[in-house]
């Protein structure tokens, strides 16, 4: 279990996107607001190392912020284990085993969500 405390994921919240001219951004002084593509009560997307792996809600709580995760995404098919390159970004062998975790977790819980998905009651069934 001591490899497991060691690893280092970069994890980020994309809270929506924006596209702007550079000379735009640069005249954008402190306090200025961009305007985002996403509504407040949609959820955002969560990256690890700037792959996309959940889907979440973000809430603030006094002068915390907190993220739940909603829903897994699948991993692209170039992040999988058994089609990606060892080392694809030269990370170390530590960084590759905890994506190579993220992406069998995310594997399992794609597989979870589409069991529950297909189990619909007979009356539920729309004719």
């Amino acid at each position: 279990m001591s490899t497991v405390e060691n690893v280092t994921i970069d994890l980020a919240v994309q809270l929506g996107t924006a596209t702007m001219p550079v000379h735009q951004l640069l005249r954008m002084g402190r306090g200025a607001v961009i305007a985002l593509d996403q509504l407040e009560s949609e959820d955002v997307v969560l990256l690890a190392h700037n792959t996309p792996i959940a889907k979440a809600q973000v809430m603030v709580q006094g002068e915390n912020i907190k993220v739940t995760i909603t829903r897994m995404l699948p991993l692209p098919p170039e992040r999988r284990r058994s089609t990606r390159p060892a080392d694809p970004a030269g990370g170390d062998a530590e960084t590759s085993a905890a994506t190579d975790a993220l992406a069998a977790a995310a594997d399992q819980a794609n597989a979870a969500e589409s069991r529950t998905d297909d189990a619909v009651a007979p009356d539920d069934q729309t004719v």
